[in-house]
């Protein structure tokens, strides 16, 4: 049972956190509104022709499972290195919940602010651009999937970040890098499979192409094999988490912070 207050307690933080700073919420959202229009505006002058047929409706899709990605990947990583900074680190791995259950519903609850604040942007992105997006529910199941991609790699970012005070750098690196491979083909580029949402992009694109049902979905390759690897990413992650936060303590590196 305390562990079902604890995950409450840690999203009325998170959610306070938020009201507590608007400014800081509300020019959040502004940012990723603004880098969608420029984009938008870029493309439209220097490659019209990307627009043609659901040119515009791919863009938007393509930009939103992007800001999942970029929005949840360094969540772990930030936390830790945050906790570190204001000294409150060794204080958590000493809690009767245990640290790794704090980093859980830490991601989670997360997750769920962050999928807030993604429907706000994609409303403010489709009201600017007069182009809506026809909602499938099948879009849950995938990003749902494609998630355990991103937190495996988060914990690996998180684990890296016990051992090294300071990865801003690594993280930023590693998310503009995870964003320029998920725009190649798999077929050119066979390792895309361990990097976050390899599937699930191209899942949306084939849901709205072949209107799947979702016994239709689940039995497809492509979402067998993305499950298998989302999974397969989120235990290493996991493994590594747990190795790294070992090291931490076993060198002391904890009580030092």
């Amino acid at each position: 049972m305390r562990y079902v207050r604890f995950f409450i307690f840690s999203f009325y933080k998170e959610l306070l956190n938020k009201i507590r700073y608007p400014i800081n919420t509300v020019f959040g959202i502004i940012g990723w509104w603004v880098i969608f229009l420029l984009l938008f505006l870029g493309i439209n002058i220097f490659g019209p022709s990307l627009f043609e047929g659901d040119g515009q409706v791919n863009l938007i899709k393509g930009y939103i499972l992007w800001f999942m990605v970029m929005a949840n990947l360094q969540e772990i990583s930030d936390f830790i290195s945050e906790e570190t900074k204001i000294g409150t680190i060794s204080f958590l791995f000493v809690q009767p919940i245990g640290f790794s259950w704090i980093v859980f519903a830490k991601v989670i609850n997360k997750f769920i602010i962050i999928s807030l604040e993604l429907v706000i942007i994609l409303f403010a992105i489709m009201l600017s651009i007069d182009k809506y997006v026809v909602f499938n529910k099948l879009y849950v199941v995938v990003v749902l999937v494609s998630m355990l991609s991103i937190w495996g790699w988060a914990l690996i970012l998180g684990g890296i970040s016990l051992l090294i005070q300071k990865i801003d750098s690594i993280v930023s690196i590693i998310s503009i890098t995870f964003s320029l491979i998920a725009v190649i083909p798999k077929e050119k580029f066979y390792l895309k499979i361990i990097f976050p949402f390899s599937y699930g992009m191209d899942l949306i694109y084939s849901i709205d192409a072949n209107m799947y049902s979702i016994m239709q979905l689940i039995r497809t390759r492509e979402f067998i094999m993305g499950t298998i690897s989302s999974l397969a990413i989120l235990l290493f992650g996991l493994f590594v988490f747990s190795l790294c936060k070992k090291t931490a303590i076993r060198k002391g590196i904890i009580g030092y912070y």
